[in-house]
This record gives structure tokens, C-alpha cells and sequence, in this order.
């Protein structure tokens, strides 16, 4: 049972023993109160007529039933009451001593200044020896990531750079480059096939000497190429690639207006960084 309980029980027992003193002596007043106010007929000619012979004085009986009648000095309490107001005593005093030794165990258990003093100063060690503790587990070293290759740079044809900055070209990409002319030619516009060629180029004509350096030499001898309706058929063909160069070498069917020839021809190719570009183109008739 709490302490609390233990202190309200033993206030409704003394209230209650309290009550029942009070009750007491209300009990012994009233009483002596109503036998001092009986009526004198009532004493004479009432239950003391068989004590008492007819011819005595009303004074004499009236004294007489006053000095039988109990003063309020005199115990009038009754042994059953005495009995319950003793035990009710008893119980109040022990419950005094119960409480009393509560609150006395209450007081001895609560930890003094000192005793909080140093459980915080236990804890606070103990806090710092596991922090320590946690401090000298031995760290694992993560594992270092895997290099991530570095993909090496594209071009719009699909082809990459190495690290000394030369392209990485193949044969079938240098031989497509071909195709590639060719069928630009047959589209007919030659300001699109001049486009195929870099700006410092030299072109060889199969029907001439003088090789074609400027723009309009060769714009020239492109149209005139043209206007023949010329389609090339690659029968032999042979690459060679160096760094951000290519040589094209072979023999290719010619057919135009004027009928079907065997051609040889060279192509020299040079990376501008963002696509092949012709310098040097080299024909001649079988």
C-alpha cells in the first residue's frame, strides 16, 4: 500500500474516532439534562409509589430523587462503548506508528546530495569509457572504387581518339568514305561534293596534266565530271591508316554517258576533328 493510502486511512480513522467522542458526550449531556427536568408527579406518583408510602411530602420525595439523581461528574458511560473507543484507540495508535515508520524508511531510502553526486559522476565515467570503447574499435578500410574506364572521345561517324589525340578509324570506315563520294556525285550538286574536300587540296585528273589546286579549278572539273552521269564500282581496294591520316588505294568501274572504264585511283584522307576530309584524289584510265 502507498503512502498516500496509509494517510488517508489513518485521517478517516481519526475522524471517525473524533466523531465518536463527540457523540459521547452529547449522549451524557443530554441525559443528565432530562433527568433533571422530570415533573415531581411523575416521581411521586409514578415508579417510586412502591418505594414510598402515600403520605409523604412532595418535598421530601423531591429531595430525595435528587440526591439518587446522577450528577455530571459522575460516570454514567456505558462498557460496551468504553470497549469499542479503546479498540478504535489502539488501532489509530498503531496506524501513527505504521505511518510513521513509512515516512521514516521513506526519508532513509532517498539518496542524499552526496550519494546523487557521485551515482552522476559514475555514470558520466561510465559514458566515456564506452565512448572510448567505441573510439578503439579497429575502422575497416573501405575497399577503393574501381576505376571507371573513361570512354574515349566520338566522332559523328562512330569512330573514337586515342590518348595521343589520333583518331582510331577502321578500313570498312575508310573505305565507306568512298561510297560516301560517290553517291554524293550522283546527286549532282557539286557544291556539296566540294564540301568533301579540304580547303587545302589538290586534285589529279584522270585527263590532265596540270593538278587542280584552287576552288575553281576544281569546282570546275568536278562539274564537267558530273554532267557525264559517272557511277563507280570499287573492284579492288587497299587502306592504309595512320594517325589522323588515310590512304585509299584501288581500282573501281567507271560508267557514264560515254561507256565503262577501268579506273585506278588514290584518295588520301585527313581528320579535321569532326570528319574526314579529302587532300589529295588521284586518278587514272587502265
Amino acid at each position: 500500500m502507498s503512502a498516500k493510502w496509509l494517510i488517508l486511512l489513518f485521517i478517516l480513522c481519526f475522524v471517525g474516532v473524533v466523531y465518536y467522542q463527540q457523540s459521547i458526550k452529547t449522549v451524557n449531556k443530554e441525559s443528565v439534562q432530562s433527568s433533571s427536568t422530570k415533573p415531581l408527579t411523575e416521581i411521586t406518583f409514578g415508579k417510586y409509589n412502591k418505594d414510598f408510602p402515600t403520605t409523604t411530602s412532595v418535598a421530601s420525595v423531591s429531595s430525595t430523587e435528587e440526591t439518587s439523581m446522577p450528577t455530571p461528574s459522575q460516570n454514567t458511560s456505558n462498557p460496551e462503548i468504553e470497549s469499542v473507543k479503546k479498540t478504535l484507540e489502539k488501532w489509530s495508535t498503531n496506524l501513527t506508528g505504521k505511518l510513521a515508520n513509512v515516512f521514516t524508511s521513506d526519508i532513509s531510502d532517498a539518496p542524499s546530495s552526496k550519494d546523487a553526486q557521485s551515482f552522476k559522476e559514475t555514470s558520466q565515467n561510465s559514458t566515456t569509457s564506452n565512448d572510448q570503447k567505441i573510439n578503439t574499435i579497429p575502422q575497416v578500410p573501405e575497399p577503393a572504387p574501381a576505376p571507371t574506364p573513361t570512354p574515349a572521345p566520338s566522332n559523328s561517324l562512330g569512330s573514337v581518339v586515342n590518348t595521343q589525340g589520333c583518331r582510331i578509324s577502321s578500313e570498312q570506315e575508310i573505305g565507306n568514305l568512298f561510297v560516301q563520294w560517290n553517291y554524293t556525285i550522283g546527286k549532282k550538286d557539286v557544291f556539296r561534293v566540294l564540301d568533301l574536300y579540304a580547303s587545302r587540296s589538290v586534285i589529279l585528273p584522270t585527263r590532265s596534266v596540270a593538278p587542280l589546286e584552287t576552288l575553281v579549278e576544281k569546282k570546275s572539273y568536278l562539274q564537267e565530271y558530273i554532267n557525264t552521269s559517272p557511277d563507280a564500282d570499287v573492284a579492288k581496294s587497299f587502306v592504309s591508316i595512320g594517325c589522323n591520316t588515310a590512304v585509299h588505294s584501288g581500282v573501281f568501274t567507271l560508267t557514264t554517258t560515254q561507256g565503262t572504264s577501268k579506273v585506278k585511283f588514290t584518295f588520301v584522307y585527313q581528320w579535321s576533328g569532326t570528319q574526314w576530309l579529302i587532300t589529295s584524289q588521284q586518278t587514272s584510265l587502265i
